[in-house]
């Protein structure tokens, strides 16, 4: 018989370990914590400061310039030897004539055993490159120009290949062919207008009318007769471009302006660049127009008269906040006479109305901040009290709180928390706003400020 005593196996209890539970439910708080981080509206800062802003318009200029037309004394074939927007320097020689025709057969003879080389490709593709990229169907007269460039760029190709040709020929025909110099220095041009002696006192607002302009290329193949323009010097780096005004912007400006001369920038909008100059304005009879002076950038329009350009004349200062800024908030309109001051305090508020469990009337002071006022109102914030509350002043009046007007601000959060500033807008952009500076529950210099308005909560503590 065994006498061995038994023993019996028991099934280990599991014990809850509390380490572990409280580790799955921080991990769990922090996966949480980081989702709401990663997907709410964060609240980005922004710094107040002084600033301006201008409308920026839209103009089609006319183009002026010290232009001085050149005419042929002698009919003949004519061969230049500058490029359209070249500088001539004075005394050097710009074309010879040749009354002739030997030498444009023996060129002819030439130019059709020649091929284009590869910078004379590279000039015509760029004609097409720039109006391709700046076409517009509103305005269609961009076409002709384009006619024009093209025509330009391969009489100015053709009259390269002659040079060589009639490098001898010149020497030994001296009896036909006349050679001429300048006799000022300046930019070359082979186009005609009839505008080289416009001023800005002949202009109208019939000049800005596209039907009514046309241009000529002096530069050709043909015969030129005696009397005829060969070329176009522009002497002098100084320009104009004149704009049409309206009468609105024309008394406004005559309003703001204490000096007859203004500075500007002008933007060039298919050439994208930026010029200063001096910004003038007259009036002649019933129109009005405005005047650039620019000394840049004059040969690079050499060959047009119009011009579409950005200016910056209406310029305000003041305050610059983003516009994503600004928000509009409600606020209780309560008259002047229901503020008080509590018994205990200086802090300015009003009496509100309530009744206890038993039904009897109390009345309790609210300190109560005003956000901005006017001759009639104190605005109050809405948070403050239920809406159809009533409020007491000291002589017994009662009023019941639901007048409301609304007023733009920002959100002000100096303190670390978001609080509504009143701001009265001197000119607002898409991007960036000027407010007044030094209004009553405005905003001041160096304030910080919610960058998104609407991410902003009022009376959150933000960090």
């Amino acid at each position: 018989m065994d006498n061995r005593p038994k023993v019996a196996k028991f099934r280990k209890r599991r014990s809850i370990n509390i380490g572990h539970i409280v580790f799955i439910f921080i991990v769990i708080y922090i996966a949480i914590s980081f989702y709401i981080y990663l997907t709410k509206d964060h609240l980005t800062i922004y710094e107040v400061r002084r600033g301006s802003i201008a409308k920026e318009t839209v103009y089609n200029g006319l183009i002026l310039r010290n232009e001085e037309v050149y005419n042929t004394n002698r009919a003949g074939y004519v061969y230049y030897y500058y490029k359209d927007g070249d500088r001539v320097p004075r005394n050097s020689v710009v074309y010879s004539i040749d009354e002739n025709e030997s030498s444009t057969a023996l060129v002819s003879d030439d130019l059709n055993n020649t091929t284009l080389k590869s910078e004379e490709i590279a000039k015509i593709k760029k004609e097409i490159k720039d109006f391709r990229n700046n076409y517009s169907n509103a305005n269609f007269i961009s076409v002709y120009d384009f006619k024009y460039d093209l025509n330009n760029v391969s009489l100015e190709i053709k009259n390269e290949q002659k040079h060589d040709s009639l490098k001898g020929y010149e020497v030994s025909n001296r009896d036909y062919v006349e050679v001429v110099n300048s006799n000022k220095s300046g930019i070359i041009t082979y186009t005609l207008d009839n505008y080289e002696k416009l001023t800005d006192n002949d202009i109208t607002y019939d000049h800005f009318k596209g039907e009514n302009y046309s241009k000529t290329l002096l530069r050709k193949d043909e015969i030129y007769q005696a009397g005829t323009p060969v070329y176009k010097l522009v002497t002098d780096n100084s320009w104009d471009i004149i704009i049409p005004l309206s009468k609105e912007t024309y008394e406004y400006l005559s309003s703001q302006d204490e000096e007859d001369i203004r500075r500007v920038t002008i933007k060039f909008l298919n050439e994208k660049l930026e010029s200063p100059g001096n910004f003038t304005y007259y009036q002649k009879g019933d129109e009005y127009f405005g005047k650039i002076t620019l000394d840049s950038y004059m040969e690079k329009f050499i060959n047009q008269r119009f011009v579409e350009i950005e200016l910056k004349i209406d310029e305000k200062s003041g305050l610059k906040i983003p516009t994503s800024s600004i928000v509009d908030k409600e606020f209780y309109l309560i008259p002047h006479e229901y503020f008080t001051k509590g018994g205990d305090s200086n802090e300015q508020g009003l009496v509100l109305e309530s009744y206890d469990e038993e039904n009897e009337l109390v009345l309790t002071f609210v300190p109560t901040e005003i956000f901005y006022e006017d001759e009639n109102f104190c605005y109050v914030n809405t948070l403050l009290f239920e809406q159809n509350s009533w409020i007491q002043s000291v002589t017994g009046q009662r009023l019941k709180l639901n007048e409301k007007a609304t007023l733009k601000g920002v959100y002000n959060v100096n303190k670390g928390y978001a609080v509504f500033r009143r701001i009265e807008i001197v000119e607002e952009g898409k991007e960036y706003t000027v407010v007044k500076e030094g209004t009553s529950y405005g905003l001041s210099v160096y304030d910080q400020i919610a960058l998104v308005g609407d991410t902003a909560i009022e009376q959150q503590i933000i960090y």
